[in-house]
């Protein structure tokens, strides 16, 4: 659409790819820095509608037989659609970056340049994934991990929903991993 027209180029190779979206290397009109585009998968809107339909109409009745009930409201049902809309994200974001500020070993990614319900175009950010880290630095991992969560969960009162290895990566600083 329109938003190509943001875009000097769009790597065809996928740096990463989950349940919802993708992630490619991109680079903007007029600037040479090295960008990550993150982009929904077609259809996972549709996906996602039929899927809560399905929960809607046929799990969460089932369920209810038995005195069990997943969802104290339609809008809880609803916030499922959250992870699909990339605004979301974008907030969330923001908070995390808000939350995180100062911390010696967490950073979360620096800057995301543009988001939209679909998309959104974040820096390149270089660092070793997990799966390539020394077992001494994946225990040390292992630990910070725990203690980020904890510190979500308890103090900021806000966790990360897609919280796992393949969503971080790693850097030396000074003799230490962050």
């Amino acid at each position: 659409g329109e938003d190509i027209k943001y875009f000097e180029k769009i790597d065809t190779d996928i740096l990463g790819s989950g349940s919802i979206a993708q992630t490619h290397v991109c680079y903007l009109h007029n600037d040479k820095t090295k960008y990550v585009l993150k982009i929904l998968h077609p259809h996972i809107k549709s996906t996602f509608a039929n899927d809560i339909f399905f929960m809607e109409w046929v799990v969460i009745p089932l369920l209810s037989i038995f005195g069990i009930n997943l969802f104290s409201s339609k809008d809880n049902l609803n916030q499922l659609m959250d992870p699909i809309d990339l605004i979301v994200e974008y907030d969330n974001w923001k908070r995390l970056q808000k939350n995180f500020k100062g911390n010696p070993t967490i950073r979360v990614a620096k800057n995301i340049v543009r988001a939209t319900p679909t998309y959104f175009v974040e820096t390149f950010e270089e660092g070793q994934d997990f799966y390539s880290l020394s077992w001494e630095n994946k225990r040390r991992v292992k630990v910070e991990t725990t203690k980020c969560f904890y510190l979500m969960l308890f103090r900021h009162k806000f966790v990360h929903g897609d919280f796992h290895y393949g969503n971080m990566l790693f850097k030396h600083h000074n003799n230490t991993l962050q």
